[in-house]
């Protein structure tokens, strides 16, 4: 076994031919690594020299690995990555007093970073990094300690902590409400509805229910609908909902908020259950930190059971 390791080539050199053959391109990988062209040319020539056989196939600016390049790559890439998560699980467990949680931005805008507060106070010495942006699958980012992801259930090298059902209801300002005589109250016809300014969000994803999928679950065609305001997320349609500019499709667990202080109320009395469920999530196999273990567990009392409430 030693004599083995001792013949395996440089790590400098491994790791140029790993950028190389990832981005098919020497000029690429010398950028991502930090050093010159020529430099990637000559680690990658030095690798070809000690295996006796070449990597690559070169045509103009690009380059392709071969057969035994794609071997080479395949073992190499598989090799960084297991590296990658000993030295993340190495300095997770080191790092005791921080937390990563990566949310969806309407999630970290509505639940997560109202309740916040009331973390810190009860753990002071944590720090907690939220990541935010609009994703609904789990993400590759090793750093994340736990994730809130909406689906189904399944997440790929995922264990589900703790569980958030959701309820979809169409929601307004009270003087939008007031304004147009509408008794939040009261049942209110898909013909009245489809008659009010609407408003939606986020649709590139497919998760968030449209106004479109509201209509035809209550049994009108979609070709009625026509929101006067879209937005590229759903705190936007939220905001603007609670702005008095409209009608939005109301996520009732994520605008818990909104909808209890008064900003918010729900119009009518049909209710929709989507499939699926926000899920917290944490990576299978990983130690965790006993700053992890700490959020997750105020985080499953403090947001998921009185969300599910």
């Amino acid at each position: 076994m030693r004599r083995l390791r001792r013949s395996i080539p440089s790590l400098g050199a491994l790791n140029a031919f790993e950028a190389a053959a990832r981005l098919q391109s020497f000029t690429a990988a010398a950028a991502e690594l930090g050093v010159t062209q020529a430099a990637v040319s000559r680690r990658v020539k030095e690798l070809e020299i000690a295996l006796d056989t070449r990597l690559f196939i070169r045509a103009n600016r690009r380059v392709q690995a071969n057969d035994a390049g794609l071997e080479l790559f395949e073992a190499v890439n598989e090799s960084f990555d297991k590296i990658a998560v000993a030295i993340d699980n190495i300095r997770s467990a080191a790092a005791v007093d921080s937390v990563t949680i990566g949310v969806s931005l309407a999630f970290a805008h509505f639940r997560l970073i109202p309740a916040l507060t009331a973390f810190h106070t009860l753990y002071p010495d944590i720090r907690v990094r939220v990541i935010s942006e609009d994703v609904w699958t789990h993400s590759p980012d090793q750093s994340l300690d736990l994730e809130l992801r909406y689906g189904t259930g399944h997440f790929d090298g995922q264990a589900i902590i703790a569980s958030l059902p959701e309820v979809v209801f169409p929601v307004c300002s009270p003087d939008f409400a007031a304004h147009h005589s509408i008794d939040p109250a009261q049942e209110i016809t898909g013909a009245t509805l489809a008659d009010l300014p609407l408003i939606e969000g986020e649709q590139r994803s497919g998760r968030f229910l449209s106004w479109g999928q509201w209509f035809r679950w209550i049994g009108m065609p979609a070709t009625s609908v026509s929101p006067r305001l879209q937005f590229s997320n759903y705190s936007d349609a939220a905001y603007a909902a609670m702005n008095g500019d409209g009608v939005a499709v109301g996520w009732g667990s994520l605008l818990q908020r909104p909808i209890s202080d008064g900003r918010l109320v729900a119009l009518g009395t049909t209710r929709f259950t989507p499939p699926g469920q926000h899920h917290l999530l944490v990576k299978k196999g990983r130690s965790q930190k006993k700053s992890v273990e700490a959020f997750a567990e105020w985080f499953t009392q403090a947001l998921v059971q009185s969300g599910s409430r």
